[in-house]
């Protein structure tokens, strides 16, 4: 069947809308998930969780039916389910459509979709796109955009500053705080994290010696940490991240 004719011969079908997360109040301290991280301009979140949704943040699957159909079509700004060409078990991910390509005969073939639950992107096939139904529509996006606060590029900044902090073993809780939301829907964010005895183990591989880590702790004042910079130079990883110490005595040796 032409594809032009296999189109036309689909039932309309309506795509609903994903509501946007619930409005963060500014100033004010949240637990958060890093869901994906490219650089400090630009990285997810998750908030609003309970002790419960932290304990399975991963675990709202959802799966496509055998019965299902895939889209012929595809617009921008339309959500959608993707099911991933490996995945057997047709578990799906929530997605919005961010561009459609075509061949050379006009014919659509490919999407660039944002998961919304997560913030990383991908291009998939035509057949791995789902419409999605009301009740996969039903929660907010669970991620939203952010950058650190004060973050610019320079000369020596990396897009691999901060990476190695996210170490794919144990999940990615902070708190934040955010200042403010830019009018493409970025907020500016401040993270901070509770640092134990394994201080330097946590910066371990990024280039943090015993040496920078006393002088690290030397910067403590009160209850807190500050780093101020994020850049990568000669081997040292340098965080503006803010650490919030335990009352027990932190050890480097």
């Amino acid at each position: 069947m032409d594809p032009e004719e296999r189109v036309a011969s689909v039932p309309s079908v309506k795509f609903p809308k994903v509501p946007s997360p619930p409005d963060l109040t500014p100033w004010e301290r949240v637990p958060v998930y890093v869901t994906h991280y490219e650089r400090p301009s630009k990285l997810f979140l998750r908030y609003n969780l309970s002790d419960h949704e932290n304990e399975c943040i991963d675990s709202t699957d959802y799966y496509i039916e055998e019965e299902r159909q895939h889209v012929y079509e595809a617009s921008i700004g339309m959500y959608c389910m993707v099911v991933l060409p490996e995945d057997s078990s047709r578990q799906a991910l929530r997605a919005l459509v961010t561009d459609v390509r075509r061949n050379v005969a006009g014919i659509q073939v490919l999407a660039d979709v944002l998961y919304i639950d997560e913030g990383r992107t991908d291009v998939v096939a035509l057949d791995c796109v789902y419409p999605m139904s009301d009740y996969e529509a039903r929660d907010p996006c669970r991620s939203v955009a952010c950058c650190m606060r004060r973050i610019r590029p320079t000369l020596e900044s990396s897009c691999y500053d901060l990476q190695r902090l996210l170490d794919n073993t144990v999940p990615y809780y902070y708190d934040a705080i955010f200042y403010g939301l830019s009018d493409g829907g970025i907020y500016e964010s401040q993270l901070s994290s509770l640092v134990d005895t394994e201080l330097c183990d946590l910066r371990d591989g990024t280039g943090w010696d015993k040496e920078m880590c006393k002088r690290f702790l030397e910067c403590v004042t009160g209850e807190t940490l500050l780093i101020e910079t994020v850049s990568s130079k000669q081997g040292l990883l340098h965080v503006k991240l803010f650490f919030y110490r335990e009352q027990r005595d932190l050890q480097c040796d």
